[in-house]
Parts: C-alpha cells; structure tokens; sequence
C-alpha cells in the first residue's frame, strides 16, 4: 500500500465536467441571480457579491473542515479532486468513504490502520484525513457524532487535518461540530457547497454537445435554473434536451418531469437563512 494514499470505500464516478466549484460559510449567504444560479465570484460582479466564497484547494490550511451539501449536490466529486491534488502534490492523507461501513469496530480498524501507518511512515509531515458521506453509513449517524471525536481524540492533531463531508440535515450534528471544534486550537469552520453559476451550466452543456448559451436561454425561459444550478437535475435536464424534448417549465411539468418530489424527499431546500 502506497502510505501516501491509503483509502477505502467504493469509488463513485464523477462527472467529466471542468467546474470551479465554491464553498460558502455556513453562516454566510450566497448571492443568486434571479434563476438561482450562483453569482460567479470570479465575474466582476460576483466577486463583490460573494466575498466569502472560496475553493476546497484555498481551504488547504484549515485543520478542521466539516464539508456540507445537498444530496447531488457533488460533494463526492469535491473530495475526489481535493484527493487528487493531494496526490499530485505528493501529500499525506488517507481517504475513507464512510457509506462503505455497517460497524464501528471495523471502520475503526480501517481508520487507525491507515492513519497510523501513515503517520509513522510520513514522520513530521502533516496527513490530511478525508471522509465522505457521513450521512451515508450503515453505521447510527448518532453514534458517530459521539464516536469520530472520540477516536479523534487519541490521535495527534497537530500532524492531522480532517475534511468531513456530510449532508447538512443530520442528526446531532450540531454535538458533532462542537466535538470536533473544541479538539483543535483553531476549532472547526464549515462551509456549504455552493450551487453552480451560470457559466457551469453553460459547460456542462457543452460537454453534452448542445449549445450552451441555448441551452441556458432555454433554462432562464423555462424558468428552471434552480435546477439547473444542482449537478444532480442538471444532469435530468441535460438529458431532456439531448433527446430533442422541450425542457419542462416550472409552472405545468418540472415536478414530474425533474422529480420535484423526490428532491423534496432527500432534502433539497433553500440555504439555512432562507426559511
């Protein structure tokens, strides 16, 4: 095993999309655009109207990042490019998709195994430990609120960074950040992935081989960018206008068409200071 990069879990296939994904302060607001998409902070405009936002790569100095998104929303991806750069940039870290695991006992095996080993291999280098999926294991999501800082605890911290990613309507996860919080000096920042801009969309549907600028009029007309701006319906839509059908309208169809429902059910919503 390469102790630059042990990991485990199932990979999932990420989307071939060039995107510069932003992450948001929790408790700070994204500025949209009338269709819902994210004002671009790299726009002449966005950069004023959201500040705050900032890429995985720029969070690189943060030891304690809890990572929260929608479901769909492309948290995996995320981390699987931020794995990706630490590879590239021959940095420590081991990788664990929590929805791989139904028992404590043998996630804590597989966590000690490879943080440990990684650390007496790697001597004074820092190892950046990177979960995913929090709310996907097998394993009662109340237990690991209480389980994860305990095991936290018996390590080293000031040779570990933790990326936690997690879908923000969990249960206890308001003990789980405080756990967190308090086992590093700095504490703990959170951040929301933000949803994608106009330009993402545009991409994406260049990718598919449409017109992207027509496919976003299409998206503004039928008043959809809400979905749009979501990696997960975008892909519904993408999908609707490849196969030559009219995109649905928010008004008459979205709801059947795009799942409406089912987004609901997984808990797509607005951001925490919008209700």
């Amino acid at each position: 095993m390469n102790t630059r990069n042990p990991q485990s879990g199932a990979d999932r296939d990420a989307p071939g999309y060039d995107w510069k994904r932003w992450w948001i302060p929790e408790s700070h607001v994204p500025e949209l655009d009338v269709w819902g998409m994210l004002h671009d902070p790299d726009g002449i405009a966005g950069k004023h109207r959201n500040p705050s936002a900032t890429t995985l790569p720029d969070l690189q100095n943060v030891a304690c990042l809890l990572l929260l998104g929608e479901p769909g929303m492309g948290k995996t991806t995320e981390l699987k490019r931020e794995v990706s750069r630490l590879r590239a940039e021959n940095k420590a870290f081991v990788h664990v998709e929590l929805g791989g695991y139904t028992d404590w006992p043998t996630l804590e095996h597989k966590l000690t195994a490879n943080t440990d080993q990684a650390m007496a291999h790697l001597g004074e280098d820092q190892v950046v430990l990177v979960l995913d999926g929090l709310d996907e294991a097998g394993l009662e999501i109340r237990r690991l609120a209480d389980l994860v800082p305990n095991w936290l605890g018996t390590k080293d911290r000031s040779r570990l960074s933790l990326r936690l990613a997690s879908r923000p309507v969990v249960a206890r996860l308001s003990t789980l950040v405080e756990s967190l919080g308090a086992l590093w000096s700095d504490g703990i920042q959170t951040n929301r992935l933000a949803p994608l801009t106009r330009a993402d969309v545009e991409a994406a549907a260049k990718h598919r081989r449409l017109d992207g600028s027509v496919f976003v009029d299409q998206v503004t007309t039928r008043g959809v960018g809400y979905l749009a701006a979501r990696p997960i319906t975008l892909e519904l839509l993408l999908a609707s206008a490849s196969s030559g059908s009219t995109l649905p309208a928010l008004r008459v169809g979205v709801g059947t068409s795009c799942c409406w429902g089912v987004l609901v059910m997984l808990g797509f919503g607005l951001w925490p200071h919008d209700t």
